[in-house]
């Protein structure tokens, strides 16, 4: 994903604008494809928190009950629901992120200090958490409303969960969760942009020594490749994902918590560290748009870019 050509065809405006239409393009159509997974992903690991805030009667014993449930209280189409604002969210922040991430290494303000795979980890790393700080109000929205499972529903759009957050908490309503959003989005991102762009190259090097590469093959292998990546920085950093989402969810709450060490205190006491880990597989499962996303862009940039 990264830029080899000495002479860019585009000024750079145009190129970092050309890289953010692949960005968004590869990223829309990515999240479109595995939203019910999302929804599904996002229910299960708030749903402990769901309960304690009185929104749920009890657990469900599994995807197929909450998939099942979820369909009969909410229609099909609610698997959908708050992806718009998803949708939005993620090509703001993917497309930011993989542009200011393809930026940071033509300016190159490491210089020589590091190697070409440390400065890919460390530039990945730094174009996430650009754009999670440019989109994390609808980073909110999306687990607010994708969260929502009353029947009259509790938020009628991205406008109004923002709103309600304002009313309850002010500014910092809007952006709770966001100081743990960025050490985690930059290893998540430093791990996946700088673990993609490092496999690629590797790729690239071989099969340019090599007569009988098949673009076949590589695009397989690079898709698989981000996969596989893409699951295990997800599985790091899971943990703390699960912790954003429940405390994004308590927002205007009477119970709420302190603090992030209240949270996890709590959590673990009362429910062992084994909820911090709930909607793990789905989000395995949920990886696979992930690698479509950053895949999609490595191919579509190479064709307009």
């Amino acid at each position: 994903m990264t830029s080899t050509n000495p002479k860019p065809k585009h000024s750079t405006i145009k190129q970092a604008g050309l890289e953010l239409v692949a960005a968004t393009t590869a990223s829309a159509f990515s999240k479109t494809i595995v939203a019910p997974l999302d929804r599904l992903k996002l229910l299960s690991q708030v749903q402990n928190e769901l309960i304690r805030t009185d929104k749920l009667k009890g657990q469900w014993s599994g995807y197929q009950d909450m998939f099942s449930k979820t369909v009969r209280f909410q229609g099909g189409s609610s698997f959908w629901r708050g992806n718009y604002t998803n949708i939005l969210r993620y090509t703001i922040q993917n497309g930011t992120g993989l542009t200011a991430k393809d930026q940071i290494h033509r300016i190159d303000p490491l210089g020589s200090s590091f190697g070409k795979s440390g400065k890919n980890f460390i530039y990945g790393g730094c174009g996430g958490v650009v754009g999670v700080l440019i989109s994390y109000p609808l980073e909110y929205a999306r687990s607010r409303l994708a969260n929502d499972i009353k029947t009259g529903k509790q938020f009628n759009g991205i406008f109004h969960a923002l709103k309600m957050a304002h009313q309850n908490e002010g500014f910092r309503g809007i952006y709770k969760g966001i100081s743990i959003s960025i050490p985690t989005i930059f290893v998540y991102r430093a791990l996946i942009f700088g673990g993609y762009d490092t496999f690629s190259e590797y790729l690239d090097d071989k099969n340019n020594s090599s007569e009988s590469s098949s673009s076949i093959v590589t695009g397989f292998k690079k898709f698989l490749g981000g996969y596989l990546i893409a699951a295990f920085a997800g599985a790091t950093v899971y943990p703390f994902d699960t912790m954003r989402q429940r405390m994004i969810v308590t927002t205007g709450e009477s119970k709420g918590y302190n603090s992030w060490s209240h949270q996890i205190a709590m959590i673990v006491q009362k429910e062992g560290v084994s909820a911090l880990y709930k909607g793990l597989s789905m989000n395995l499962l949920r990886n696979v748009g992930t690698a479509m996303a950053v895949f999609g862009y490595d191919h579509v940039k190479k064709v307009i870019v």
